[in-house]
């Protein structure tokens, strides 16, 4: 999940072929929140409802979602779904989905499976939030309880906002997913085995975590239950929250930066960059070094911010864009990178 206009990159997964693993992850926007944000996440189209109430319907993380009026759905330019209703929720376990009238007598889908250890598995979603997938290998992975991932500083937080709850069964995972994963699903053999929830430092150090698909304990969603209408009230702003948008422990960042990393703003980005040098003037020689690696981080960004919003923007599909989309992820990861290691919702 990421905060308002939000940038994003591409994965390939071979495991399932590019036209099945595209058409069936979607990209989901909600707006007109109760927190007064707006967000956007991933997704993917389960074949079946697991309370077989209806045909297809579309899996994603709770805390993208939850407390919105306005929710839509969709895949590239031809595939759009804005009749979206909740249908089935695990606030246990921060999951939702969604039927849709439009999807209703389509065959479209993946098939569930369960998590097991020694699988090959892949994460698929819209990383900051583009409109491509990518798709990123997890290189290794263990199940165990979320608390055993939280930092002790920091699980007070996560048990006060208590979705997922610290002793939900995890995949605790080594990839580096980030900001617009959340909701997206991790393969294996082509089903998918669980949903991409967050990670510390927004991902960047590479502990992430997914609940898997065949944990979930599934009820009719209901507005009026109070744990949801609890959890809408929750904004995904706050630096402090474990599950929100801005890493928890870290410095708030100033409003340049948060829009030149949230929406690519290229002017952000360079502004930000002579503030930066501007401080290093006065530096003492012994910051001198590192204050001129930060400045020539945030430049970094502000050049693949530039290339990102030049080539992907009218041809968002193109090898061109999808490696703009790349290097501007990875230029926004180093500098991140410079704040602490605080936990994040994607």
């Amino acid at each position: 999940m990421k905060r308002g206009i939000i940038v994003g990159a591409w994965f390939v997964l071979l495991a399932v072929g590019p036209a099945r693993a595209q058409a069936d992850v979607v990209s989901i926007q909600a707006s007109s929140c109760k927190s007064g944000d707006s967000r956007m996440s991933s997704g993917f189209i389960l074949k079946k409802d697991p309370l077989g109430q209806a045909g297809p319907v579309i899996v994603t993380a709770l805390h993208g979602t939850v407390g919105c009026r306005s929710l839509k759905a969709w895949f590239g330019s031809t595939d759009t779904w804005d009749d979206l209703v909740p249908s089935g929720v695990d606030t246990t376990r921060d999951l939702v989905y969604f039927s849709s009238a439009k999807l209703a007598h389509s065959n479209r889908g993946y098939e569930a499976a369960f998590a097991a250890p020694g699988l090959s598995l892949v994460a698929i979603g819209y990383p900051l939030g583009v409109s491509s997938t990518r798709q990123l290998k997890v290189s290794s992975y263990e199940i165990g309880a979320l608390r055993g991932w939280i930092p002790p500083k920091e699980l007070t937080v996560v048990e006060a906002r208590n979705s997922p709850k610290l002793e939900t069964k995890v995949l605790r995972m080594a990839a580096q997913l980030t900001a617009g994963d959340s909701g997206g699903p991790i393969i294996a053999n082509g089903r998918v085995v669980a949903v991409i929830l967050g990670g510390l430092a927004n991902g960047y150090i590479g502990m992430t975590w997914a609940v898997p698909l065949s944990e979930a304990q599934w009820k009719a969603y209901s507005r009026t239950d109070s744990e949801i209408s609890r959890l809408g009230l929750l904004d995904p702003r706050d630096a402090r929250l474990p599950f929100s948008v801005a890493d928890a422990g870290r410095p708030a960042i100033d409003e340049k930066r948060e829009k030149c990393l949230s929406e690519t703003d290229t002017q952000a980005c360079y502004s930000v960059a002579m503030q930066q040098q501007g401080r290093c003037v006065a530096a003492p020689n012994s910051e001198l070094l590192m204050c001129q690696q930060q400045v020539q981080q945030w430049r970094n960004v502000s050049t693949a911010a530039a290339q990102y919003n030049d080539l992907c923007k009218q041809t968002p599909n193109t090898m061109g864009c999808q490696i703009a989309q790349s290097q501007l992820l990875e230029a926004i990861g180093r500098t991140r990178n410079q704040g602490g290691a605080g936990i994040q919702t994607f």
